[in-house]
């Protein structure tokens, strides 16, 4: 009997700490880079907390297996396409963006195969970024 309660309580502890980030998910069997690399559309975005979502016409991104980073983006009619090499950094809780000499920090909250959400700096503004799979 106690073989059982040390067994249970050993897995209750193995799946409360497998929460990787901070919105979730508690538990997954896919990589982090299995569920990034991806194509991800717009769900929300917010600027310092306030929502931001409707200035977006559309908005597009694509992680995929060779560390390329496609954004695509179109606001007020104008569109715009970036591209960047991208890592994991701090233990794969973050992801580090590069082009031409500049970096982005996306620091993930939530990482799923279906969900993506994270949030960076610019100057002053926090941006919030939820993706959703295409």
């Amino acid at each position: 009997m106690r073989k059982i309660i040390y067994a249970l309580a050993g897995l209750i502890f193995l799946v409360s700490s497998c929460k990787r980030y901070e919105e979730g998910p508690d538990f997954t069997l896919r990589t982090p880079k299995g569920r990034l690399t991806n194509k991800w559309m717009l769900d929300k975005y917010f600027e310092n907390s306030g929502d931001k979502t409707a200035d977006y016409d559309y908005y597009r991104e694509e992680f995929t297996k060779d560390s390329c980073f496609i954004i695509s983006k179109k606001v007020s009619a104008v569109e715009v396409k970036e591209k960047y090499k991208w890592e994991f950094e701090d233990q794969k809780n973050n992801i580090k963006l590069t082009n031409k000499g500049s970096t982005r920090i996306y620091y993930i909250l939530r990482l799923e195969s279906d969900a993506f959400w994270y949030w960076y700096q610019e100057g002053n503004t926090v941006k919030r970024v939820e993706l959703r799979k295409e």
